[in-house]
């Protein structure tokens, strides 16, 4: 074999290791990359089934105890099961579950704590539907609801009266700055020169705590536009 000869076979071994170097991972990745995504497809399929539960919003929750001054700490979860991302609640104590409130197919829009040391969660069936709002309390050891409001399309409201005062002193008779909770009442009604009826609040009714009974009154069917006149 003379120099040429020796010289074309190093170069035809060189070429092969090149397209073999080349070619290879190209085809076994080929072969790989459908198994992995049938897999990661098979994972998350198997992630997303109708068992699973996510945590959606938890808060801690710290109730008085009327008459003392002892506290309990309590934590509320919103958890949805399934594919949707319907809300149900659960309150924990010591990592027990105490108590569970399903408002049915519902999304939870919040979770948070009233002033007055109440928990309070909303729910809505979406933009320009249905919003319910439920406030529960802790009394006797137990979890109860203290409030349960439906409105359509409008979301109620959250005001303080003109008067009062942030800070009490001890013995003070005053009353303190505490909020109102104004749910809306709607209805179809036609406005002035218009002839198709339009969906428009009406009146609303008014809830105020009373810490001494441990319930909310109400004020009912306030004239809508006359609603922070009657807090």
């Amino acid at each position: 074999m003379n120099g040429h000869d020796v010289l074309t076979t190093v170069l035809r071994v060189r070429t092969i290791s090149f397209i073999f170097a080349f070619v290879a991972p190209v085809v076994l990745f080929g072969f790989y990359a459908p198994c992995l995504a049938d897999s990661e497809f098979a994972s998350s399929s198997s992630s997303g089934s109708g068992n699973s539960t996510r945590l959606l919003h938890q808060q801690t929750w710290s109730p008085s105890i009327p008459a003392t001054t002892q506290s309990v700490e309590l934590v509320a979860q919103i958890y949805s099961e399934g594919n949707f991302n319907w809300g149900n609640l659960k309150i924990l104590r010591d990592k027990k579950v105490v108590f569970t409130f399903n408002p049915g197919p519902m999304y939870a829009d919040s979770l948070f704590i009233l002033d007055n040391g109440n928990l309070a969660c909303r729910w809505s069936e979406g933009m320009g539907s249905t919003h319910r709002f439920v406030v529960f309390g802790f009394f006797n050891g137990t979890v109860r609801v203290l409030l349960d409001l439906e409105s359509e399309g409008l979301v109620q409201e959250f005001v303080y009266p003109l008067r009062g005062k942030i800070l009490l002193n001890s013995g003070e008779n005053v009353q303190p700055y505490e909020h109102r909770i104004i749910n809306p009442i709607v209805d179809w009604i036609i406005p002035k020169r218009k002839r198709a009826s339009e969906l428009q609040p009406i009146a609303a009714d008014i809830y105020t705590w009373n810490s001494s009974s441990n319930e909310y009154s109400v004020r009912k069917n306030v004239p809508w536009d006359r609603r922070f006149l009657r807090l």
